[in-house]
């Protein structure tokens, strides 16, 4: 699967593999993958939860912004990846960026004050 992939309706998905990801769906609460590679990763999806992106194999970068455009999102788990993660004015509860190991690789996180659990443990940026 190269290039870049839409899906429009959809609840959960469990492995992802690809270039460039792209998620435009109001109907997407959780995605998840552990195998597979992609490259980087866009969503365009308001009510999504929980986000547990785990492979080596995921590079590129996790960017949302604006709670509005993310009113829903409770976890977000990129531990064991190489992506990089920007979050602005988000309400996110739970960040995992444990045993990320990419000297490319960056975490930002602003504004974002319903942060209770953040782990890091492992990671060399």
């Amino acid at each position: 699967m190269g290039g870049s992939q839409a899906w429009t309706y959809l609840s959960s998905i469990d492995w992802l593999s690809g270039g460039n990801v792209t998620f435009n769906t109001d109907k997407l609460e959780n995605i998840s993958g552990s195998s597979g590679s992609f490259s980087n990763i866009t969503l365009n999806t308001p009510n999504i939860k929980t986000i547990s992106l785990n492979s080596p194999n995921y590079t590129g970068s996790l960017s949302l912004d604006g709670s509005e455009n993310y009113p829903n999102i409770n976890s977000i788990n990129i531990s064991n990846s190489k992506l990089s993660l920007t979050l602005n004015n988000i309400n996110v509860v739970s960040v995992n960026v444990s045993n990320i190991n990419n000297s490319g690789s960056s975490i930002n996180i602003t504004n974002c004050p319903n942060i209770t659990t953040f782990s890091c443990a492992g990671s060399r940026l």
